[in-house]
């Protein structure tokens, strides 16, 4: 059996030609049957395996873990949805994935194995282990705003209200939070009369838990900032 550990098989021995064996696998927790091979070539995809004996046989049962291992990698600045590291999942499980830039930087691609994804969002089976990797370059946009702007959002994490201030031009304000599949969850308007510091506070009270985009949008130029509701 292999891999070690993972069962034990049954049904050998010595029979008279032309009788009946039935080999079977008892697979341990963790495990899953997928073939039997004999000499390197499948033979049976069944478990147990009936077959009539008219020569010597040596069969290998071939299980695998149903557990699959997703490691979430970053290069450049930003993060990933779950962060990065190692995670383990059930064979077959449905993962989403997000990549987020930090401010000043955006989102390239995904590298997993040879291939190449230019979305953020990504739905993974974990039909095999699975590397990702997030690729990030510093935007070069000179319109952006930055932390320097005075941008304050507090408290981090936040589960009833989310307190904005940031630095304003007189004019109108935009404020806006999506959820990581791109649905925008909050759409909130301000006015400022003159240049200055601006507050406003947001009710997030009815977000579910996780990891949002803020964008702040004021007279052409707009900045981005990771939310986390709990």
């Amino acid at each position: 059996i292999t891999p070690q550990g993972s069962g034990v098989v049954s049904g050998g021995g010595t029979f008279n030609h032309g009788a009946t064996a039935n080999a079977a696998a008892a697979i341990y927790a963790g495990y899953q049957f997928v073939a039997w091979e004999e000499n390197g070539e499948v033979v049976s995809t069944s478990n147990p395996y009936s077959f009539t004996v008219t020569s010597g046989r040596s069969l290998l049962a071939v299980l695998e873990s149903t557990a699959k291992t997703l490691v979430l990698a970053v290069e450049g600045l930003g993060t990933t949805y779950p962060p990065p590291g190692t995670y383990t999942h059930q064979l077959n499980a449905n993962i989403s994935v997000a990549a987020v830039a930090n401010p000043g930087w955006h989102f390239v691609k995904w590298e997993i194995g040879d291939e190449v994804i230019t979305e953020a969002n990504l739905q993974l089976s974990m039909t095999e282990d699975i590397t990702a990797k997030a690729f990030f370059s510093e935007s070069v946009s000179t319109n952006d705003l930055t932390q320097e702007n005075g941008l304050r959002v507090y408290p981090q994490p936040a589960s009833l209200q989310l307190h904005i201030e940031w630095s304003n031009l007189a004019g109108h304000a935009v404020i806006e939070m999506f959820n990581l599949s791109g649905q925008r969850m909050i759409l909130v308007e301000e006015h400022a009369s003159s240049q200055g510091m601006l507050h406003t506070t947001i009710d997030v009270s009815q977000l579910q838990s996780g990891l949002y985009l803020m964008r702040i949008t004021s007279n052409g130029n707009a900045i981005m900032q990771k939310v986390m509701i709990q």
